[in-house]
């Protein structure tokens, strides 16, 4: 039962004491509460842990364009490039104005060693957000090791 997709059901008594309707915290953790456990098992380097969390915080709220970035890069950190690139596509899809979606996108595409893709992925980025560090950092990265080592581009 905990792996299936459902429309949510109606309201049901729950079983306690309060008279109220709400969940409350001991009874749901929230999508936010989720990310700050997937947050802290990143932090912690239990990657493995953070895409569960991260995972779950999804669940909770899909619509939320920085559970996919921040999966995104538990994904990157485990060495899973390609579920860390289509988290990094699922985070542009819902916010295209999230410079960070970009550096994941272009991360992993250098992982996956398509260095033309990162450096299009880290131009794309820059455009919207010219000067941005992290952009400029990647590309200039990609840049590099699709050269082979050399900064020449």
């Amino acid at each position: 039962m905990d792996g299936e997709c459902r429309p949510p059901s109606p309201k049901r008594p729950r079983p306690s004491s309060t008279s109220s309707a709400a969940p409350t915290k001991t009874t749901m953790t929230t999508a936010d509460e989720w990310k700050a456990k997937g947050n802290a098992a990143l932090q912690s380097g239990d990657s493995t842990k953070a895409v569960e969390m991260y995972t779950r915080a999804i669940d909770a709220d899909g619509s939320n364009h920085v559970y996919y970035s921040n999966r995104s890069a538990a994904y990157l950190k485990k060495g899973d490039a390609v579920n860390a690139l289509d988290d990094a596509k699922s985070c542009l899809a819902l916010n295209p104005s999230f410079s960070k979606g970009y550096g994941r996108k272009g991360a992993a595409l250098h992982a996956l060693r398509r260095y033309n893709d990162a450096i299009a992925a880290y131009e794309e980025g820059l455009e919207k957000f010219p000067g941005d560090r992290a952009l400029t950092s990647g590309l200039e990265s990609a840049r590099r090791d699709k050269n082979g080592g050399t900064s020449a581009g």
